[in-house]
């Protein structure tokens, strides 16, 4: 499916190879399992969809698999409940002279391909180079900071006047050489959504595509793999099952129907 504008989010920890070095496995589990579940918890509260983790990056998106008039803004929003999220979370219970946790944030808005890639434990992926820009955008930014690439910084202040950003000037960015980048001027970003009304909007879980495999080796063909499918994905499926169904192309509904059992729609 192809979506010409998607808001992307991406953050990782601050010191986090410094920080995984002094720790034990369990306890880095334990610190990451806690930022995640209250990143979850503002991403469902901003109705928006999470993509991944990979280590302690977290990414997410707006836009997707639904249009939203004010995705970056929301994105945004999510972005400053995230920074406050992670400064809550101790680094490690038993050892409090580690402090809390800090991450920093990178956001680019633009256009993106999105589907269910491979037959073991599928997954929703996003490709295109806004995903490797918006990458490049975290890297680049700074502990607490939110760094918005050009196109985010200007579909932001259309979503919401009055916004404030600081320009820092033309950065060299890697794979993609000079571009000018902005910092979120987070104080002022409440006042101006308030202005326009952006408030967070809980739902019940927009999670669509979390999905697990468990196979069956005992045989060699594909009867014998039988794959279940997380609770989440049950309770949103019985509410919207048609809608998501829409929001795919019928190649990725026929991928996907090999373990979810539903019928492509047919075109309207």
């Amino acid at each position: 499916e192809e979506y010409s504008q998607a808001t992307i989010f991406f953050s990782d920890i601050v010191g986090f190879t410094t920080v995984a070095a002094a720790l034990e496995p369990q306890d880095v589990m334990m610190m990451l399992d806690q930022l995640y579940t209250k990143f979850d918890f503002q991403c469902c509260n901003y109705n928006l969809f999470k993509v991944e983790t990979i280590g302690d990056a977290y990414m997410c998106v707006g836009g997707i698999p639904e249009m939203q008039e004010d995705q970056t803004a929301r994105v945004a929003l999510f972005a400053m409940a995230a920074i406050l999220a992670a400064q809550s979370v101790m680094v490690c219970e038993n050892r409090p002279e580690l402090g809390r946790v800090n991450i920093r944030v990178g956001v680019h808005t633009g256009r993106v391909i999105a589907s269910v890639v491979g037959e073991l434990n599928p997954r929703y992926c996003l490709f295109g180079d806004t995903v490797n820009t918006a990458s490049r955008m975290e890297s680049n930014s700074e502990a607490g900071k939110i760094n918005l690439s050009p196109e985010a910084n200007g579909a932001l202040r259309l979503q919401v006047p009055g916004v404030f950003t600081r320009s820092r000037g033309v950065l060299n960015i890697k794979g993609k050489g000079p571009l000018e980048c902005f910092f979120l001027e987070q104080s002022n970003m409440n006042k101006a959504a308030c202005t326009r009304n952006l408030t967070s909007a809980p739902i019940a879980q927009n999670q669509r595509m979390t999905l697990s495999t468990d196979i069956n080796r005992s045989g060699s063909g594909d009867e014998n793999h039988r794959v279940s499918v997380l609770p989440a994905f049950d309770r949103i499926a019985s509410v919207t099952g048609s809608a998501l169904r829409k929001s795919m192309d019928v190649v990725t509904q026929s991928k996907l129907g090999r373990w979810m059992n539903f019928t492509p729609l047919p075109d309207e």
